[in-house]
Formats: C-alpha cells, sequence, structure tokens
C-alpha cells in the first residue's frame, strides 16, 4: 500500500533538512575576509540559498523528489466499520480507509469486501463524479474446496462444472498400462531412451 511511499516520503524530507543544516552549520563558521578559496554561499537549483554569489557552491537536485512532488500521495486516514460509515463530507484527494466489514460498492460499482482498501478521488471536472474507489482487499478463500472430499484412491482430480474438485473416475497410466497401449497401437514393445 502507500504506507512504504509515505515513509520513504518522510525520509527524504528529514534527509533534505539535515542536508541544509549541515550547511548552513558550515557557511556559518566561515568568517568574512578570510580566503579566497572559501565558500561564501549555496544555490540550489540555481536560487542562492544562504551567502553570498561571491564563492558559491551550486546543487543540482533537480533529479531529486522534494516536498512538493509528493503532495499528491495518499493519506492513511485508518480504519471504518462498514462502506456506509465512511464520511460523507471533508475528503480530500488520496484519503485512504480500509474497510472492516464486506458490503456496499465503490462509485464504478466494484464489491467492496473485507478488509478492501477505499481511495477518495476528487474528479475536479465533474465534482458530482467525486467518490470512493476500491484499491483492492482480501478475498475469502475459507468457503473454496482444497482437496476432493470423495474419490477413489489413485483416480486423477479434476474441476467441475460447479467449480468444484471433483473424481475424474480415471487413474493414473501405469507403464504396464503404457506398454500394453504400444503393443497394441504398434504391434510391438518399445523402448524410450538408450540406443534401442
Amino acid at each position: 500500500m502507500s504506507t512504504n511511499f509515505d515513509e520513504n516520503a518522510i525520509v527524504l524530507s528529514k534527509h533534505l533538512d539535515t542536508v541544509e543544516k549541515r550547511i548552513k552549520r558550515e557557511l556559518n563558521k566561515i568568517t568574512s575576509g578570510g580566503l579566497s578559496n572559501v565558500v561564501t554561499g549555496i544555490t540550489i537549483d540555481g536560487v542562492l540559498q544562504s551567502g553570498d554569489a561571491s564563492g558559491v557552491v551550486a546543487l543540482n537536485l533537480t533529479d531529486y523528489a522534494k516536498k512538493t512532488d509528493v503532495a499528491g500521495a495518499y493519506y492513511t486516514k485508518g480504519s471504518v466499520s462498514s462502506f456506509v460509515d465512511l464520511p460523507a463530507t471533508g475528503n480530500t484527494n488520496g484519503d485512504v480507509y480500509n474497510i472492516l466489514t464486506a458490503g456496499g460498492t465503490d462509485r464504478h460499482g466494484t464489491t467492496i469486501g473485507a478488509g478492501t482498501n477505499v481511495v477518495y478521488v476528487e474528479d475536479t471536472e465533474t465534482p458530482a463524479n467525486s467518490g470512493w474507489d476500491a484499491l483492492g482487499g482480501f478475498t475469502d478463500i475459507s468457503g473454496k474446496v482444497d482437496k476432493v472430499t470423495s474419490a477413489v484412491s489413485g483416480n486423477v482430480a479434476a474441476w467441475g462444472a460447479n467449480g468444484v474438485l471433483v473424481d475424474s473416475g480415471h487413474g493414473f497410466a501405469t507403464d504396464a498400462d503404457i506398454a500394453a497401449m504400444l503393443i497394441a497401437n504398434f504391434g510391438e514393445e518399445t523402448t524410450s531412451g538408450g540406443n534401442g
């Protein structure tokens, strides 16, 4: 989910704040009238941040995400008991809730299962189309059959018409079965592999 993205954005933001503080601390140590090759200022992406432009160090951070670049991320708001318990007003684009109990449908008609995360999507062109979209959820497979409940030992299982595993009524072929089939179809026993 978006938690890792949010955590990474926070870590990056803290890192950039630490770098900025360290640079400012080092610049404050510089005395006026010092050596000619002393750093007197710093620019980030061409904008003077501190000091003067006479002995500036330029940093290009255009390849890094800034706080404003992650402004459209998901915002985890918590859990609600059911889809009907989602807030009807005061939502902003990217608000995310976890639905604890199955029921309801999102703005596109997707059925909401227990454990589904939904995000509020603000449609600025047609505000009436704003609403909740299902992001994903938990699929309950506890009612599914994971084994054949009645079958003859040695028979092959197959999917029945109703999506349940059933006994196919056919067993696995043994080596003797295959040899008999080859003799019946080709008139002689053949071997596989080797030199014949």
